[in-house]
């Protein structure tokens, strides 16, 4: 069975300074943008039971094209699990779990139990359009957290 056929891809979730929107499709992509900032915050579209065994620990930046990169030499855009969210705080990002409990602040330190790929091909579920969208917008690594 492959990685896709379990659902794995993504959601883009782009927030803005203060409050959320519902999520609207971008044409030929599996991705869903929620505009209420300009922060990239992406996500699995749909819930996963495959995950790496990897671990980051550290802080977490957010880069110029507003998307959330771990603060490490290889800088890989974080890819959240299905129904995780970020709330603005005070002016800080804070990300919740799809329970709505408190994972961390943007501007601390995270462990995040996942891995990291170089891209997103079809083989782990990822559509092409998904690939080409993240190269244009977030490009570079990516560092996929399991969901908890």
């Amino acid at each position: 069975m492959s990685l896709h056929s379990k659902g794995l891809s993504i959601a883009l979730v782009v927030l803005l300074a203060c409050g959320e929107s519902e999520p609207t499709s971008l044409t030929g992509l599996q991705l869903q943008a929620a505009t209420a900032g300009s922060i990239k915050f992406l996500t699995q579209a749909n819930p996963t039971v495959v995950g790496m065994e990897a671990l980051f620990t550290g802080g977490l930046v957010v880069d110029d094209n507003g998307c959330i990169r771990l603060d490490s030499p290889d800088d890989a855009t974080v890819i959240w699990p299905h129904g995780y969210r970020l709330d603005l705080v005070a002016g800080v990002g804070l990300v919740r779990d799809d329970h709505g409990r408190a994972v961390g602040l943007l501007d601390g330190d995270f462990a995040l139990a996942g891995g990291e790929v170089p891209e997103l091909p079809p083989a782990m579920g990822f559509t092409q359009s998904d690939a080409s969208y993240l190269a244009v917008h977030c490009p570079g690594r990516y560092w996929i957290v399991n969901g908890g």
